[in-house]
């Protein structure tokens, strides 16, 4: 029965995404006045079977649970799940911003028919946003003391943040958390003294598309590109011979319109650096409709070169630069038409021949694409590319698509 029980244990960790926990990575938020799971990558807010915060009050009764548990927490079931894109996140968006432009023009009443049918939408919403106090707080506009308690009371021991993730384009709008700490006093002051304040101010939060910073068209804002220097930091691609290769890159933000990225990728042969610098030229509020352009650099250190006519030794750099202009329009919310044209200065009308005698260039290339948003960072992808009809996948800056006119396997990587 004891085995009978640790597999059945390991089985529902595995459905729940359970993972041990190390106790000495607990630490209380002074601040936020809960506890919290820091880790060597992201900070977590612990909660309760019943999913309330962890604070003083509950720590001891929070502890004792996890020794239960053989100290295995369900992280997964615990915290907010937003990778999958859903067309519901538009909608969601725009009941929040409803909420906030019944508040600033005193329309109390027209809050909670918006706020019933964010949580129809999204029954998790009281726990990742300020639903419940944006409620409490139209409760206490309109005399109900006891109302706005119990939602306060609610905000301060469930809420983690102003923001859901679902609300795309506003998950990192709170810097510094400062508008959580100021609505968190707000609250605990109305639940200890019920004490009026008409200083807070609702802005404007429309609702916003969900965009890949490097799908055609668009480069930073609105996406959920929180750790550039480490995001999708392994790829696979194809070096000159059209053999497999293996590197890197990465993405460092410049400002909220542009971006730097260096890619390398090695293979037996070759060594080949590229850096681009993607520049947001047009973009809509609701990111609708983008445009930006992309100026590269590349350079290849090659060994030998196999081509049609054989294999030869090179023993030669090899540098190239060009430009990418692309834009991208947003047909529904998860669905989007994207087009770009990439310019080489070493094409296939202008080829760099080595001391050897082999010709080596870079096409240029010509895409005109739709992509549907499965979730953050991969989207389908159909189209055209240059004299191929491919069909494949996007993937943050990486593309594997198949060729169903050639019959070719397509591996592309500076997208930018």
């Amino acid at each position: 029965m004891r085995y009978v029980a640790i597999i059945f244990t390991g089985c529902l960790c595995l459905l729940t995404g359970c993972h041990s926990i190390e106790m000495s990575h607990i630490a209380y938020n002074a601040r936020k006045e809960h506890f919290e799971y820091r880790s060597l990558f992201k900070t977590v807010e612990l909660r309760d079977e019943q999913l309330a915060l962890i604070d003083s009050s509950n720590v001891e009764a929070f502890k004792t649970s996890l020794f239960l548990h053989a100290f295995n927490y369900p992280f997964s079931l615990r915290s907010e799940q937003a990778a999958l894109l859903s067309s519901s996140d538009w909608e969601l968006a725009a009941c929040f911003n409803n909420i906030h432009k019944a508040l600033t023009n005193h329309r109390y009443n027209a809050v909670f028919a918006d706020a019933r049918h964010i949580r129809t939408i999204y029954p998790e919403a009281d726990l990742y946003s300020n639903l419940s106090f944006l409620e409490g707080y139209a409760f206490e506009r309109l005399g109900l003391p006891d109302q706005a308690i119990d939602a306060y009371t609610f905000y301060l021991t469930h809420s983690t943040g102003t923001f859901s993730k679902r609300q795309r384009g506003y998950d990192q709008a709170d810097t510094g958390d400062s508008l959580l700490m100021l609505q968190r006093t707000h609250a605990k002051k109305f639940v200890s003294t019920r004490a009026e304040d008409s200083t807070l101010r609702f802005s404007p939060i429309p609702p916003k598309l969900y965009t890949d910073p490097y799908q055609p068209g668009f480069s930073l804002t609105g996406t959920r590109l929180t750790d550039p220097a480490t995001h999708f930091p392994f790829l696979i691609g194809k070096d000159l011979s059209g053999k497999l290769s293996y590197g890197g890159q990465l993405f460092i933000p410049v400002n909220r319109k542009s971006l730097l990225y260096a890619q390398t990728l090695f293979s037996k042969d070759m060594a080949r650096l590229t850096v681009g610098f993607p520049m947001q030229l047009i973009q809509s509020s609701d990111l609708r409709v983008g445009v930006k352009v992309t100026p590269f650099f590349s350079y290849a250190e090659i060994d030998n070169l196999t081509t049609s006519k054989g294999r030869f030794q090179v023993d030669q750099g090899y540098a190239d630069f060009g430009a990418r202009l692309s834009a991208g329009y947003y047909l529904q919310p998860n669905l989007a038409l994207g087009a770009y044209y990439q310019y080489d200065y070493h094409h296939s009308g202008n080829k760099f021949r080595t001391r050897s005698g082999v010709e080596i260039w870079d096409e240029n290339e010509v895409d005109l694409s739709v992509y549907y948003n499965l979730v953050e960072g991969i989207s389908l992808k159909m189209g055209m590319k240059n004299k191929d009809a491919v069909i494949g996948l996007f993937l943050s800056g990486w593309e594997l698509s198949y060729s169903l006119n050639h019959h070719d396997v397509i591996i592309r990587t500076n997208l930018f």
